[in-house]
């Protein structure tokens, strides 16, 4: 199972999961996701790759529906700043 979690200054904002279903380091592996969807990962591309996978999957549901990937990164990195800015 691989989890990603966003959380800015100890808020989670964030998380995704997905668990192996099919494939042990063969070519491709199929992973389920939390909401049940299903995606295939390049084993020999690694967890990094894999989690990209889910936040981009991810980034046109729950809080984050109708935002492209890059402008979620964009308000994680802005809520970040607003929280920093604050606790000085």
């Amino acid at each position: 199972m691989l989890k990603v979690i966003i959380e800015v200054n100890g808020h989670e904002i964030f998380s995704e999961s997905a668990v192996n279903i099919s494939g042990d380091g063969c070519e491709y592996c199929r992973y389920r996701m939390s909401d049940g969807r299903i995606i295939k990962h390049r084993y020999s591309q690694g967890a990094k790759s894999l989690a990209v996978k889910l936040l981009r999957h991810s980034s046109k549901e729950a809080k984050f529906k109708g935002l492209s990937f890059k402008r979620m990164m964009e308000l994680i990195a802005s809520a970040k700043q607003e929280t920093q800015h604050e606790s000085k």
